[in-house]
C-alpha cells in the first residue's frame, strides 16, 4: 500500500511540474531540477499523510505543510484535468497559443482557490441555521446545535476547539450532539483533554455524542472515556428519552449499514413522540426509511461536504448524499459539512459550520 501511494503522490506532482514547465517555457538542463523539486515536495506530502498518527516534535509543522500541498496538488490535478478537455477544442478550431494562455490562466485560478480554501477552512465557521417542522413534536419548537468531523489531532491547537465550543455555546439550543469523528488521537491519557474547553459543553437537555470511523481508528475506549469524562451521554445502538418530548437514539459507526443494529436503536422509543436519529455515516438513511413506525430526523457528518475538488466535484455530483436537507416519506436527513476537516487544512466552494436545527412543532 505504501508504494502505491508514493508512486500516486510522485506521477501527480510529475504531472503539475510539465504544466509549470510548459508555461515557464523551460525545456533545457534546469527541466530535470524543476521536476525533482515538485516530486520531492510531492512524497513530502505523502510522508505527512504516512506519517499522521506519528508522535515527533518536528511532525506538526511538517505535516501540516506536506496537507497543504496535498490539497493544493489535488486542486490543480482537477482544474487542469478540466483545461485539458477544453483543449481539446483546438481539435476542431486552430486558435493561436490557445493550449499556452489556458494552461496559464489555469494555473492562475489554481493559486487563487488553493489560497481561498485555505483562508475559508481556518477562518470561516459559520452557523448553519435549519428548520424542520416535525407535527408530532409536543413542544413549540427545540433546538439542536449539531457538530462533527472535529477530528482533533496531536497538532490541534487547544485554543482553536475551545473557541469552537463556546461558539456552541453562545447559541443555548436545547440539546447538543457531537455526530462522530470528534478525535484522531488519545487526548484521554494524561488528562489532555481538559486543554480543549470541553466544559463549555452544556445544554438544558444534555449533550450526545455517537462514534464515527475516525474514533475507531483511534479506539473506542478512548472516544468513550472522553465522552464520560465530559459528561456526554454516548449513544450505542441504543436511545434515551428526553422530557417526556422527543426520543434521541444512536449508532456505533462499526454498524453504520447494519439493520438489525439500527432498529435495535429504537425498541425503546416511544412511538408517539419524534426520535432523533444521531448516525455518523448519512447512508443509514436508507434503512431509517423502512422503519415506518416513528417520525425519524437523522443527524449525520462524514461527507465533509467534499472539502476540496476532485472529491468535493465527485461527491456533489455523483453521490447519493453529500450535504444539507433530504427527505423521504415522513423522515427527514440532515448533513453536516463537518465543524473543521480532515487531512488538508483547506475548503473549496463549501464552508466549516454548526448546524442550528430547530424543529417546529404545532402547538
Amino acid at each position: 500500500m505504501v508504494k502505491y501511494i508514493l508512486v500516486a503522490f510522485a506521477a501527480a506532482s510529475f504531472y503539475i511540474a510539465n504544466r509549470f514547465l510548459y508555461v515557464a517555457k523551460i525545456n533545457s538542463t534546469p527541466k530535470y531540477f524543476v521536476y525533482a523539486l515538485f516530486i520531492g515536495i510531492g512524497l513530502l506530502s505523502a510522508a505527512a499523510f504516512l506519517g499522521r498518527r506519528q508522535n515527533n516534535a518536528l511532525l506538526p509543522f511538517f505535516t501540516q505543510l506536506g496537507f497543504i500541498i496535498m490539497g493544493v496538488w489535488a486542486i490543480t490535478i482537477s482544474f487542469s484535468l478540466i483545461n485539458e478537455a477544453l483543449n481539446l477544442i483546438m481539435l476542431v478550431f486552430r486558435i493561436k497559443n490557445f493550449r499556452y494562455y489556458s494552461t496559464l490562466i489555469c494555473l492562475i485560478i489554481c493559486a487563487a482557490s488553493s489560497v481561498w480554501s485555505i483562508v475559508n477552512a481556518g477562518f470561516i465557521l459559520r452557523v448553519k441555521e435549519v428548520a424542520i417542522k416535525i407535527p408530532s413534536l409536543k413542544t413549540h419548537a427545540l433546538t439542536i446545535a449539531a457538530i462533527s468531523d472535529i477530528h482533533i489531532t496531536t497538532f490541534t491547537d487547544p485554543q482553536e476547539i475551545k473557541s469552537l465550543f463556546d461558539k456552541v455555546a453562545a447559541l443555548h439550543a436545547d440539546i447538543i450532539v457531537i455526530v462522530g469523528d470528534l478525535i484522531d488521537t488519545d487526548i484521554v491519557t494524561d488528562n489532555f483533554y481538559k486543554d480543549f474547553g470541553f466544559d463549555a459543553l452544556q445544554a438544558k437537555h444534555g449533550v450526545f455524542a455517537v462514534s464515527g470511523n475516525h474514533d475507531y481508528y483511534t479506539g473506542l475506549p478512548v472516544f468513550s472515556e472522553l465522552c464520560r469524562k465530559n459528561n456526554i451521554t454516548m449513544l450505542q445502538n441504543e436511545s434515551v428519552l428526553i422530557d417526556d418530548t422527543i426520543t434521541i437514539a444512536g449508532i456505533n459507526d462499526i454498524d453504520w449499514r447494519h439493520d438489525e443494529a439500527i432498529k435495535s436503536a429504537f425498541t425503546s422509543a416511544d412511538k408517539n413522540l419524534p426520535v432523533l436519529f444521531l448516525s455518523h455515516r448519512p447512508e443509514s438513511f436508507d434503512i431509517v426509511q423502512s422503519i415506518s413506525d416513528y417520525h425519524i430526523i437523522q443527524l449525520s457528518g462524514h461527507t465533509h461536504a467534499g472539502q476540496i475538488p476532485p472529491i468535493e466535484i465527485a461527491r456533489r455530483f455523483f453521490m447519493k448524499y453529500n450535504y444539507g436537507l433530504y427527505y423521504a416519506g415522513d423522515a427527514a436527513l440532515y448533513i453536516s459539512s463537518g465543524s473543521r476537516w480532515w487531512g488538508p487544512p483547506m475548503r473549496f466552494g463549501n464552508m466549516g459550520e454548526i448546524a442550528l436545527i430547530t424543529l417546529e412543532g404545532t402547538s
